[in-house]
């Protein structure tokens, strides 16, 4: 029996997944006729979601989870992590007090640090749910009956691609036709990761290739070692139009002194240019910033004291510095007193000890 749908309630925040129904609204996949199109096309609308990774990757994690969460959750967690910490007792010298105040503030840090991690691992949950929700509701009847039975949305994609991808294909002309569309549209976008383009692509061209090789002729026709070396020509060909022209342009640079076109090797290449990019565009990001879809978001203050990001409260100078300047405030006659009055009150002890010895000390002679 096919799994019900339901609808994910909408909930107002930054976390795209959360504000929207579970359900695909793209055509259903119903045969291998059109599995890479719609693979093509349902990993997009996924990836609009912040989905597509946990289909593609079993154990991804996804590092902004923490920073989703809301300023209100936040400061209730906060809250109850402030509540749940005794306060410092009163009567303390004002060394022993800081002291201590600097310990309960770092043990409240260590609550909220792991109430947030708690929070984030509850999110994951849910994305995981809506992730598989919407995969099931991309298939058509036959085929969610059988991937209901999967738990989670990397099982279920990981069927597909293992029942579609070793399935045969009847190269007809029209099919081979509408698999090359496919594997043309296949394009590299900004920002992707290498590894995520070249899953992409490859299970695209090899739609195509891998049923045109089949098609042209048996072993009597052509060798195996020939029908490879048509093979990467055409991964070469369909790589070459996916890239944007800065890395196209290189091609011709990479294929010098080789007799054959090698896909493997332009794909290190490729992989190597793209991630040195990564590396570069990280490194030149504003430090003090976090991107979420696309836009600049600032990083909230971890510190009241002097709106600091990089400690905490329970780090911070500042509250020595302003305790030591508070001092340097009191009228100078005031302060004498403060230090004079210690050494005044020890003389006077010392004076009156003394004067105490030698009363008794007369008191022994008249006797």
């Amino acid at each position: 029996m096919a799994e019900e749908l339901p609808t994910i309630p909408r909930v107002a925040g930054p976390m795209s997944f959360a504000s929207v129904s579970a359900v695909y609204q793209g055509p259903h996949l119903a045969s291998i006729g059109g599995f890479a199109a719609w693979r093509v096309a349902f990993l997009s609308a996924a990836g609009d979601l912040r989905l597509a990774k946990y289909y593609t990757n079993p154990n991804y994690e996804d590092a902004v989870l923490t920073d989703l969460i809301s300023p209100a959750k936040t400061h209730l967690l906060t809250s109850r992590a402030e509540c749940a910490e005794p306060e410092v007792p009163s009567g303390l010298s004002a060394r022993k007090w800081e002291k201590h105040m600097q310990r309960r503030q770092a043990r409240v840090q260590e609550r909220v640090a792991l109430a947030l991690t708690k929070e984030a691992a509850h999110l994951k949950s849910r994305a995981l749910r809506t992730a598989r929700l919407y995969l099931l509701s991309a298939l058509a009847p036959p085929l969610r009956s059988k991937a209901s039975a999967l738990s989670s949305p990397s099982a279920i994609w990981s069927w597909l691609d293992t029942t579609f991808r070793g399935a045969p294909i009847h190269a007809t002309g029209a099919g081979l036709f509408r698999q090359l569309q496919c594997a043309m549209q296949i394009k590299h976008m900004r920002g992707e990761d290498a590894m995520e383009f070249f899953e992409r692509f490859e299970i695209a061209a090899n739609e195509y290739i891998v049923p045109y090789l089949t098609a042209a002729g048996s072993a009597s026709d052509a060798t195996q070692s020939y029908a490879d070396v048509v093979g990467d020509r055409f991964r070469v060909a369909l790589l070459a139009n996916a890239l944007p022209p800065h890395l196209r342009d290189q091609f011709e640079q990479w294929q010098a002194g080789f007799a054959h076109w090698d896909y493997t090797r332009i794909k290190q290449h490729v992989v190597s240019q793209m991630e040195a990019a990564h590396h570069a565009a990280r490194a030149a990001s504003p430090p003090q910033e976090l991107v979420h879809d696309g836009l600049p978001v600032k990083k909230e203050p971890s510190c009241s004291f002097c709106q600091s990001t990089r400690h905490s409260e329970a780090t911070c100078v500042q509250p020595t510095k302003a305790s030591a300047h508070a001092t340097d405030q009191v009228p100078p006659r005031k302060r004498r007193r403060q230090v004079e009055e210690p050494a005044r009150i020890k003389t006077e002890g010392r004076e009156r000890a003394i004067s105490i010895a030698d009363s008794s000390d007369a008191h022994v002679k008249r006797r």
